[in-house]
């Protein structure tokens, strides 16, 4: 009887402690039904009880993304996409229901075991629209569009013949914003459009091909350079003016002969050669000149100066690009000065101030000597001419002769025809006025002592100054 009680005794017990398991497991379950369960861990976000708006809050709160920086590797060009510019919006109650789905009403029982950690990505959105806009106000867009339209074409420019090729790495836009899109709604930092294949080429057509193919022909003539050196001066024949040499058709295309090579027009090399001797050729030309007195006076005309040899020029430059050569050239002159360069008569020369009858003559820069002279004869009409001459002969003991008169002098240094620098034994006086009424035949009379330190420091060769 007793042992009876005892297990009925033991069996209320066990019936009250099962009752109270349903009971409690009933009210667990129900209290999971609306929200996760137990050590439910999101994005490191504790679940646990929570609704799906209340979690949803936190991740929304706690996830961070600007935009996005768009690369492209070959244009080397970057730019950034603000997510505002798009209107991304993001929320996380999709993937939260899902998974929240997935829970049973007895979930929280068999996450006494085990870790239950997840990762979730928002689901996320933007505007279509404006991404494509954003993409086309972008550098790399108006890169794209400037280039257009995309061909492969041979064009002559003023630095000679040019190909652009458009035809390649062309950017697909709708591809591009695809891409950019998909990139942003996985929430990824970065896109290169080089990398995810956003470019491609355009074939080429049969004109666009021969284009090219004479291109390359005219580029072995093309990027050649020819420099002539003129002291300080440079004349460069390079792309841009050997490109105005080739033969050309009727319609001023670039001519090839039978043989399928380019040549060169000779009649445009000797034009180039003539117009090359107008600009550096000084014999003749009116100059500016720094006198003594500082003035800048006008000298017009003279015997002193470059002249370029044309006809050898023409030969050799004609020759030099058939040649296709690159190298520097000291051109041939049939009349050289001092000096090439745009400056011919340099820092040694004589002055004739016809003017005030000064004599300067300067060497390497610095005042030698200064003297006054006597010019020719104003009232007889026979006036010294103006101009740049030279010194083109010494000599001593010379007896001047002329019509009605014979001159001794003991030097003489000619400048120009029968006129030149000589001694006057004759005179006492010079400089002041009395060219006017009492000079001489057109020659430059000057002191014996002065005569003497000219005739000594001054060479063969040496320019010669007049003005008035």
């Amino acid at each position: 009887m007793a042992k009876r009680k005892i297990v009925l005794s033991v069996l209320s017990v066990l019936l009250i402690l099962f009752t109270l398991g349903i009971v409690i497991l009933w009210a667990l379950s129900s209290y999971y039904r609306d929200s996760f369960s137990y050590d439910t861990w999101i994005n490191g976000v504790y679940c646990t009880g929570k609704t799906i708006d209340e979690v949803n809050r936190e991740l929304e709160e706690q996830y961070t993304y600007e935009g996005i920086t768009v690369t492209c590797n070959q244009e080397d060009y970057t730019f950034f996409i603000p997510k505002e510019e798009v209107d991304f919006r993001a929320d996380f109650k999709l993937a939260l229901q899902q998974y929240k789905n997935t829970q049973s009403a007895f979930e929280w029982f068999k996450r006494f075991f085990g870790d239950h950690r997840e990762d979730f990505l928002p689901v996320a959105e933007i505007d279509a629209e404006k991404l494509k806009n954003v993409v086309k106000s972008s550098l790399l867009y108006q890169k794209e569009v400037e280039r257009r339209p995309n061909q492969a074409l041979l064009y002559l420019s003023e630095e000679g013949y040019q190909f652009k090729d458009t035809t390649g790495h062309i950017l697909d836009l709708d591809k591009a914003c695809e891409v950019i899109s998909e990139a942003m709604l996985h929430s990824e930092s970065t896109v290169d459009l080089e990398q995810m294949n956003c470019f491609y080429d355009l074939p080429w057509n049969d004109r666009m091909k021969a284009d090219k193919a004479l291109y390359d022909k005219i580029m072995q003539y093309q990027g050649c350079v020819i420099t002539y050196r003129f002291d300080d001066w440079l004349e460069i024949v390079d792309g841009s003016v050997i490109s105005r040499m080739f033969r050309t058709n009727e319609d001023g295309s670039v001519a090839i002969n039978d043989a399928g090579e380019l040549e060169i027009d000779e009649s445009a090399v000797d034009a180039y050669v003539e117009e090359m001797a107008f600009r550096h050729d000084t014999i003749g030309r009116t100059r500016s000149f720094q006198s003594t007195k500082g003035e800048l006076v006008t000298v017009i005309g003279g015997t002193y100066g470059n002249k370029l040899d044309v006809e050898a020029e023409k030969k050799y430059l004609y020759q030099a690009l058939c040649e296709q050569r690159t190298e520097d050239h000291l051109p041939v002159f049939s009349v050289r000065g001092k000096s090439i360069g745009k400056d011919d008569i340099g820092d040694t020369y004589i002055e004739v101030d016809m003017t005030a009858q000064k004599l300067y003559y300067y060497e390497k820069g610095t005042l030698q000597l200064e003297t006054d002279v006597v010019t020719g004869n104003e009232r007889l009409g026979r006036d010294t001419p103006a101009g740049v001459y030279y010194v083109y002969s010494k000599q001593r003991n010379r007896i001047l002769r002329g019509p009605g008169y014979a001159s001794p002098v003991k030097l003489w240094m000619p400048v120009y025809k029968g006129i030149g620098i000589h001694d006057a034994s004759w005179r006492d006086e010079y400089g002041g006025e009395i060219y006017k009424t009492n000079g001489s035949h057109g020659c430059i009379n000057t002191p014996y002592e002065k005569m003497e330190q000219l005739y000594e420091r001054a060479d063969i060769g040496t320019p010669v100054i007049m003005f008035y």
